[in-house]
């Protein structure tokens, strides 16, 4: 049950740049630097940043804002992005388990 965010990505050397087909957080955006800060944060944007840290390795910052994601990593990934990509993508989609 959900539903595929549709994810356009961009990367540039260490950072990868996604837009998504819906807003994930406010204009204000957020900055999280580690897997605590997201922790912490209980809106749609931690929950996000928290997912992000759990799949990825060597992530230095995570910024969301609206329906842009940046992820900052502390290596250059060359064209290594599909882990990234589908964690954002199925982000919305969850199962329920049956009462079998």
């Amino acid at each position: 049950m959900g539903q595929l965010i549709e994810v356009s990505a961009k990367k540039f050397n260490k950072s990868i740049i996604f837009e998504l087909n819906r807003s994930v957080s406010g204009q204000e955006g957020m900055t999280f630097h580690n897997i605590s800060q997201a922790s912490l944060i209980n809106e749609i944007s931690g929950q996000l940043a928290l997912e992000l840290f759990q799949n990825l390795d060597d992530i230095e910052s995570i910024f969301i804002q609206s329906n842009m994601v940046t992820i900052n990593f502390l290596r250059n990934l060359g064209d290594d992005i599909q882990a990234a990509e589908d964690t954002i993508k199925n982000f919305f989609i969850f199962y329920k388990e049956s009462k079998e």
